[in-house]
């Protein structure tokens, strides 16, 4: 709720302040990653047998089976400079938050006390950052 109530302000300070140009804007939001830096430390889900595409398997010597990893903050990265570049390249700007609860949750929080989680936010460059639950506590 804060973070529309944010965006609203923002864009009705431009519509008071007399601007005519239309304003684009596309929100690109992530929260509760909670150290969760390697795909290996978010997950992996197990596909079996049909739930393959056959395309899939067939390319891979008719594999049954794949292990699919998912997470790591290098994919967040690399989502939100896609999707980054996509807005701008259509004319619209982007305002890139995190709504909280980046730190807690793996050795990575335990070993490097948050920092680790911050040298890699710094290559989205938030906007803005909210402190979630996690946070409130350091």
């Amino acid at each position: 709720m804060k973070i529309s109530l944010i965006s609203f302000l923002s864009l009705a300070c431009i519509a008071r302040k007399g601007h005519a140009a239309e304003t684009k804007l596309t929100i690109l939001h992530a929260n509760d990653h909670h150290s969760h830096l390697t795909e290996k430390s978010a997950g992996y889900v197990n596909i079996f047998g049909d739930d393959i595409p056959k395309s899939v398997s067939a390319s891979n010597g008719n594999t049954t089976y794949i292990r699919a990893y998912f997470g790591g903050y290098p994919r967040i990265v690399t989502a939100f400079r896609d999707l980054e570049l996509e807005a701008v390249g259509s004319g619209r700007d982007v305002l890139k938050l995190h709504a909280g609860d980046a730190i807690t949750g793996t050795t990575y929080f335990t070993l490097f006390e948050g920092d680790a989680d911050a040298k890699l936010m710094t290559h989205i460059c938030f906007d803005a950052f909210s402190p979630g639950n996690h946070e409130v506590r350091y």
